[in-house]
């Protein structure tokens, strides 16, 4: 089983006048991200395509050529104090590792917490493996923390490990199963590395 992952491109996440906006639509820069993905996937025989119900995450899946189920279990993480960093402007919350030790020891109880986004990420690879598709590859396009934390489980390694697995926008994995194996076959590769 191979699954390629892909997070969201480069989506508006503040207003013109700074303010927080949770779920806005793709950039310019975003949209080409996402036309960029466009070749690779046209060339691949993909068994299933997984798409977040966000709006950032569906228009990437739908430039990008792709069509598919859309899955609430996909969705961006919600941490609250993560959430409340991002509508206050506050800086730390542009800090890539601020909200992995808020979530690990600072606030571990603020809803969703990890552990919660982690049983998630395990209930999204329960039902990858009953959608199966044999040698065809199943694409993901979800948010980069959940994806990182989808790694992390996947690999069987602690959630915390899944800080040190930068993802930026457009970016994309791949994960896979040879005989109950589990690998990371590839990292923040480009679209045709990962066919």
């Amino acid at each position: 089983m191979q699954l390629i992952l892909v997070r969201h491109a480069e989506a508006h996440y503040r207003t013109p006048p700074g303010r927080y906006l949770p779920d806005g639509g793709l950039t310019e820069a975003g949209e080409a991200q996402a036309r960029a993905l466009r070749p690779a996937f046209a060339e691949m025989n993909i068994g299933a395509v997984l798409i977040s119900p966000c709006r950032r995450a569906r228009k990437t899946a739908a430039i990008a050529g792709l069509s598919g189920k859309t899955m609430s279990d996909l969705a961006e993480w919600q941490y609250e104090p993560y959430n409340d960093a991002l509508t206050a402007g506050r800086p730390e919350a542009d800090d890539p590792m601020w909200i992995w030790q808020q979530a690990w020891s600072i606030q571990p109880n603020a809803p969703e917490t990890l552990d919660a986004v982690r049983q998630r990420a395990q209930r999204i690879i329960d039902s990858v493996a009953r959608v199966n598709s044999g040698t065809s590859p199943i694409v993901i396009i979800s948010h980069g923390h959940l994806l990182r934390l989808l790694t992390a489980t996947w690999l069987d390694l602690p959630a915390l490990a899944a800080a040190r697995l930068e993802l930026p926008p457009a970016g994309t994995g791949c994960l896979t199963d040879d005989r109950g194996y589990r690998a990371l076959d590839a990292w923040n590769a480009r679209p045709e590395a990962i066919r």
